[in-house]
């Protein structure tokens, strides 16, 4: 088994690759512009995935068994500044990738991260989608996802380049960046202690309804696709609890002793927001006997002090 993994060099990419050499295999890590840690893979090799070349030089060099493709732009509100972007890294990557393979002569399993996203105006109807659902993106992130899968899809039935898509939310955890909510709101805090900041947060939209999933129960969920997934396959991975962002902004208050004023400011609002964002996972779960194991409590008490160590 050789697993590479695209974009390496990212949050999940990182934590991803240091659970698969707990368990001994072979890791590969490409990247676009900062090299991940060396200790953490075998060999790492730039590629910039909007170029079709550089993909197959590194495919045809690698020769993998297993990809994780985390190559993309994954901010659903940024896809908004950056759709141009957005579809480059999230849908014109993932069929370089398939095109490259192909040219190679090579039938890797290709796991690809997509997004509960895809599933869009689904939400508004108050239901949780499942697998079946048609999905109904609602910004360029979400198309992209969507793109991408159609596009392996298309691999696997006229080249039979198998694969199995990955439709998790959110997940949380040590290194993520501050362009995402909760490490945003550590973030500010944490400046906000230190005398940076004067002690007010400046938020967007507290009452869309959010989940996050323990970044090492996300990465475990990784692992148990590539074990036990099907081919061919889609599987939703969510998180059990989905509270209103003011809830999950209170978590974080709790842990700091200043006392901070919350405003909500116009130009961190989106266009277009799904109010509640809860998909299916009794697919996935039925298949894996996955659940979260860590305590979101600890988890963002962790993102906290992290961001408190490197202001």
């Amino acid at each position: 088994m050789k697993i590479l993994i695209t974009g390496a060099s990212g949050f999940v990419g990182q934590h991803l690759a240091q659970y698969i050499g707990q368990k001994k295999r072979v890791c590969i890590g490409s990247y676009r512009t900062h090299r991940p840690p060396k200790h953490l893979f075998k060999k790492t090799y730039h590629c910039d995935f909007s170029s079709f070349g550089e993909v197959l030089r590194l495919i045809k060099r690698v020769r993998p068994t297993h990809i994780f493709h985390l190559v993309g732009q994954s901010s659903p509100s940024l896809s908004w500044k950056k759709p141009f972007d957005t579809f480059v890294d999230n849908a014109l990557s993932t069929l370089h990738l398939a095109e490259a393979c192909r040219q190679a002569h090579l039938k890797p399993l290709i796991i690809l991260s997509s997004s509960a996203h895809v599933y869009g105006s689904i939400c508004y109807r108050r239901r949780i989608p499942t697998e079946s659902d048609f999905p109904t993106p609602m910004d360029p992130y979400g198309a992209a996802k969507i793109y991408a899968e159609e596009f392996l899809r298309q691999y696997r039935q006229q080249f039979h380049i198998p694969f199995i898509v990955i439709r998790a939310t959110a997940h949380v955890g040590v290194g993520q960046p501050s362009v995402f909510a909760i490490s945003n709101f550590a973030l500010q805090i944490a400046k906000i202690e230190k005398g940076y900041q004067a002690p007010v947060i400046r938020v967007g939209n507290l009452k869309t309804e959010r989940g996050f999933i323990p970044v090492d129960d996300m990465i475990r969920a990784y692992w148990l696709v590539l074990r036990k997934g099907k081919a061919g396959q889609l599987y939703n991975i969510s998180a059990q609890q989905v509270e209103p962002m003011a809830h999950w902004l209170d978590l974080l208050l709790k842990m700091s002793t200043k006392k901070i004023k919350v405003i909500q400011e116009k130009t961190r609002l989106n266009l277009i927001e799904i109010p509640k964002l809860r998909v299916s996972s009794q697919k996935f779960r039925r298949l894996t006997g996955w659940r979260e194991t860590h305590s979101l409590k600890q988890v963002f008490q962790d993102v906290l002090n992290w961001h408190r160590s490197h202001v």
